[in-house]
């Protein structure tokens, strides 16, 4: 379809067993501006493409409703679907099974996502890219991923989000089973000041292998402000390979520079027997101080060595008195408090100086949490 200047809606369409045996175009084009495309209730299936994208779009809306993508794979050049210069994209209860990468955005004003399933899906670059974007919606979708190790495809990301203007929000959804060079969602700030929040969610057995995290990495994060809140982090993995990655086996982050202004919030998160190569068993920041409100849960992180330590900067760095035992994670005591001990100052006390009453001291990592052992 070429040259549409109105609207177009397909519904309960069918297209199964077509193969593009030559060079001819198979795309879906639209030029103009308020153009509005609607898939309702479609079905594609057992489709090979190896010239084109299924759709390539300028200037339109796009909807997909209850429609269903299995067996479908085209070439290593172009995705699934291709968006410029649009004000919508939006998936709503739809599946995609055994695809490759899926969408291309560049300056698509609102990419939306809701209730949306994807498995055994496969690309050497990542399933979605979107670039440019001001708002970003991902509500209540399934990733089942577990089969792309298998395959032996090493996926960028699942998500490569680059240069957000405004908002990203991402609630009640789960990843599993990503292998990836960068993590589940990379993201790469630019300019301005972009909100992030990620809500309900759930990482688990995702790995980032000779990149960064398994779940969630965010680069030049300068001004930016990344909420993580009520989210599971488990069984992540970030390995090191010819080293290269292996730092935050569930999170990473950096900054470009030392500007203020950034800042990273974990409330009342549980971090559970996630893994790093080199550092960071769940969360690896730069020097970057995050926040932490809540209950936030760390438990049996770990990095090559077998040590227990929960991110990056849980290197033993002093001696503190704290001023309760319960913060002190064991067997008996598996999810101890977060919240940063009271730490008694005698530093200038001079040697020999002697402590009446009864204390309990422990080793003190650079945020003043409690370390189990100074081996990282």
């Amino acid at each position: 379809l070429r040259g549409i200047s109105g609207d177009a809606k397909f519904t309960s369409l069918e297209i199964d067993s077509f193969e593009e045996t030559s060079s001819s175009i198979q795309e879906v084009w639209f030029s103009g501006s308020a153009i509005k495309l609607f898939f309702i209730d479609c079905t594609f299936s057992n489709i090979n493409l190896y010239w084109e994208a299924l759709l390539d779009l300028n200037s339109v809306e796009v909807f997909f409703e209850g429609t269903s993508f299995s067996d479908v794979n085209f070439g290593t050049v172009e995705p699934l679907f291709v968006l410029q210069d649009s004000d919508l994209f939006s998936l709503n209860s739809s599946t995609f099974s055994n695809t490759k990468k899926i969408f291309y955005g560049l300056d698509v004003a609102s990419f939306e996502m809701y209730d949306t399933t994807i498995t055994t899906s496969t690309s050497e670059d990542s399933l979605f890219e979107i670039t440019y974007s001001d708002s970003i919606i991902i509500d209540g979708s399934t990733f089942s991923l577990s089969e792309s190790e298998d395959l032996g495809v090493l996926t960028n990301s699942v998500f490569l989000i680059k240069y957000p203007n405004e908002n990203i929000a991402i609630s009640d959804t789960q990843i599993d089973g990503a292998y990836t060079l960068n993590g589940a969602i990379h993201t790469e700030f630019k300019t301005g000041i972009v909100d992030v929040s990620i809500s309900s969610c759930t990482f688990n057995e995702n790995e980032g292998y000779g990149g960064h995290s398994g779940a969630l990495t965010f680069e030049n994060i300068d001004g930016h402000q990344i909420i993580i809140s009520e989210s599971t982090f488990e069984s992540n993995v970030a390995t090191q390979v010819n080293f290269a990655g292996g730092y935050g086996g569930a999170f990473y982050a950096q900054n470009s520079s030392s500007a203020e202004g950034y800042m990273i919030t974990f409330d009342s998160c549980t971090f559970n027997q996630n893994f790093a190569t080199a550092y960071g068993g769940a969360i690896y920041t730069n020097e970057i101080m995050p926040a932490y409100e809540g209950n936030n849960i760390f438990f049996n992180n770990t990095v090559s060595d077998g040590s227990i330590v929960n991110h990056y900067g849980s290197k033993a760095v002093k001696l503190g008195v704290i001023s309760s035992d319960d913060l002190v994670q064991s067997k008996d005591n598996p999810n101890p408090s977060t919240e940063v001990p009271s730490v008694l100052e005698y530093s200038d006390a001079g040697t020999g100086v002697q402590l009446s009453g009864h204390h309990v001291f422990a080793l003190l990592d650079f945020y003043g949490q409690v370390v189990l052992d100074d081996s990282e």
